[in-house]
């Protein structure tokens, strides 16, 4: 995340203290998909990325799709390195090990805290206002957390 390191470093460096904030605090929102197995987890995180791919190449945006269109996507090359570099700077996984990343992500960067972006998706016939994904998410990062 060196970009992220970098602009934290300006922010801190330029920083003007003041009578209410006499130090700098950072916070940095974290797209996190958590679930029982990698596999599921890596499941989850699938249609959000395709939506992260089609908005930075301009493709137009749809609604969302499920877990089972996601895995049927055909990812050009291009697409696909996109992919992987999105995926990268999210924390996908089971519960212990994006607790343990997510630990040292706020480490390593001096963060104040993280706002957890529950970034999982539906699978066909669950609610899309509500996925599963998102809720389960945080209920196993928080159990995680809280051990």
């Amino acid at each position: 995340m060196p970009g992220i390191e970098a602009a934290l470093a300006r922010y801190r460096e330029a920083y003007v203290p003041s009578a209410a904030f006499p130090t700098p605090t950072s916070l940095l929102p974290i797209n996190v998909v958590v679930a029982e197995t990698p596999g599921e987890a890596a499941a989850r995180a699938m249609p959000q990325a395709v939506q992260m791919v089609r908005l930075r190449t301009g493709a137009p945006l749809t609604a969302q799709l499920t877990i089972e269109e996601a895995r049927a996507y055909r990812w050009s090359p291009r697409e696909e390195a996109m992919r992987e570099s999105v995926a990268a700077q999210w924390l996908i996984g089971t519960p212990h090990e994006v607790a343990a990343r997510l630990r040292g992500r706020l480490e390593a960067l001096g963060l104040d805290e993280a706002m957890i972006v529950p970034a999982g998706g539906a699978y066909q016939g669950e609610a899309f206002n509500e996925p599963a994904g998102r809720a389960e998410t945080l209920r196993l990062l928080a159990e995680a957390v809280a051990e």
